[in-house]
């Protein structure tokens, strides 16, 4: 585990004098231009411009304007043309919630307190619990407008859903490149991406993000980096490890719009929107962190009682202290990016920190939602692809104005709904219901149905 922890080192002392020539940035206390953020923001992303100045005024005005947390109501979405479902949801507002409503309550009280699938599979309660408080975050995000304030989580959020992927590929110990892991790729990270797109396609539906890249990502990292990974691993040891470490990052911190490809192109190929290509090899270090350091050593280390409080301390002061800075998020800037890989590894291990004395609990009338919550944990993939599908068939506009409505009565309930939504969600009922499309095994055995039915003597099979 201390390998990997030396890489970080190395790259924060490498940082470090980049970071305090950043310190002195300008700011104006102009509201407006805290409103024009996102379509500058586009512009630095889009074309490549490495003068980051204006983008950081915005920035800095920003935090100026939500300094005492309140939301801009008023500012300009990206002009996405509402479909016919958007459109009737507009008009039946009131109906459309009577159904989700409906639909919670019933996918509610078909959720398992016994946690069957823990129970069942082996899977580790901590992993699943903390998944399911990083999904409540990705939706709470979303709901925000997609970045019209920036709460403390979004620096943990996507880094911190990453490692975890990165820790449970590793206690996997499956092969490189698996029989079973492909398939489960195809059907989980691409052949449901699909059907995403065509679903929106079929309803008529624009989408600023186009399908979802964080399934891309995975699918990119698990099929083609894995391979590279591990076979450094096995030839050089930890120290190719964290060779291997560095070069992602230097490769992150190097990007441009158009080095080493063009990723608008590449993001239209993949069916992804304006941009959102950009997000593949931004998250990488983070997987490969996870895949990094060592298992036994990391579970260990988030169970320590004096690592969790430090770690909550820790949090709690980049919470209160720290500004979320949308130049520092999506920044241009290479020493910015050296210091975010840094901060934002800290920040997920501090998380997971945190996590491990509420996976731990039980006993009390805390256990049973700790239960749900491990349940949930393990089916955030039905939570993500389905509050994404409708966030999008709604349009994100009018998904957001939920947030701002239920915050107009008290954030505390805002929170409580946002999280009995996603345990509906990720509930066995959303399982049953939607198995088809966001897990399609359906597909694959088709595939080999067909196959067989072509050369009886093809030994293709793509059943489980």
């Amino acid at each position: 585990m201390l390998r990997p922890c030396f890489v970080l080192c190395a790259i924060f002392a490498f940082s470090l004098p980049s970071a305090t020539k950043n310190e002195q940035r300008a700011c104006s206390p102009s509201v407006e231009n805290c409103l024009e953020y996102r379509s500058n923001l586009l512009l630095q992303l889009n074309e490549g411009n490495k003068q980051s100045r204006d983008a950081q005024i915005v920035t800095q005005s920003r935090h100026q304007a939500f300094s005492s947390h309140k939301r801009v109501k008023d500012a300009p979405a990206t002009p996405i043309q509402k479909g016919p479902f958007a459109l009737w949801v507009e008009a039946h507002r009131t109906t459309f919630f009577l159904g989700v409503a409906s639909w919670m309550l019933l996918a509610l009280m078909s959720a398992r307190p016994q946690n069957t699938r823990n129970d069942d599979q082996g899977r580790d309660m901590f992993w699943d619990v903390a998944k399911f408080i990083l999904i409540v975050f990705v939706l709470d995000t979303h709901l925000s407008n997609d970045m019209l304030y920036l709460p403390w989580f979004m620096d943990v959020m996507m880094p911190g859903f990453m490692m975890i992927s990165g820790f449970l590929q590793q206690k996997s110990r499956a092969g490189v490149l698996d029989k079973t892991v492909v398939k489960r790729v195809i059907r989980d990270n691409v052949m449901n991406n699909v059907l995403f797109y065509l679903v929106l396609l079929a309803f008529g539906q624009e989408s600023e993000d186009g399908c979802l890249w964080y399934l891309w990502a995975l699918a990119v990292y698990r099929i083609c980096l894995f391979p590279v990974f591990h076979a450094v691993k096995e030839h050089f040891g930890q120290p190719g490890v964290a060779a291997f470490l560095l070069a992602i990052a230097v490769f992150y911190c190097n990007l441009t719009s158009d080095w080493p490809v063009d990723w608008t192109e590449l993001g239209k190929i993949m069916l992804l929107g304006p941009g959102m290509c950009w997000e593949i090899p931004r998250f990488a270090f983070y997987y490969f962190l996870g895949l990094s350091i060592d298992y036994k050593a990391a579970r260990e280390a988030f169970s320590n009682t004096t690592v969790s409080v430090l770690s909550c301390a820790f949090l709690l002061v980049h919470a209160i202290l720290v500004p979320v800075d949308d130049v520092f998020l999506v920044s241009r800037d290479a020493s910015l990016k050296w210091l975010q890989l840094v901060y934002f590894s800290l920040l997920s291990l501090a998380f997971l920190a945190c996590v491990s004395p509420i996976a731990s609990i039980t006993q009390g009338p805390l256990r049973h939602a700790v239960k749900v919550m491990a349940d949930g944990g393990s089916r955030t993939l039905y939570g993500y692809y389905l509050h994404m599908l409708i966030r999008f068939l709604v349009v994100t506009e009018q998904f957001a104005q939920v947030a701002v409505d239920l915050d107009s009565i008290s954030w505390c309930l805002r929170i409580f709904l946002e999280t009995l939504f996603m345990a509906s969600l990720c509930s066995p009922l959303a399982e049953t219901c939607f198995k088809g499309l966001v897990s399609p095994q359906w597909i694959l055995d088709l595939g080999s149905r067909i196959v067989k039915q072509l050369d009886p003597w093809s030994p293709a099979d793509f059943e489980k």
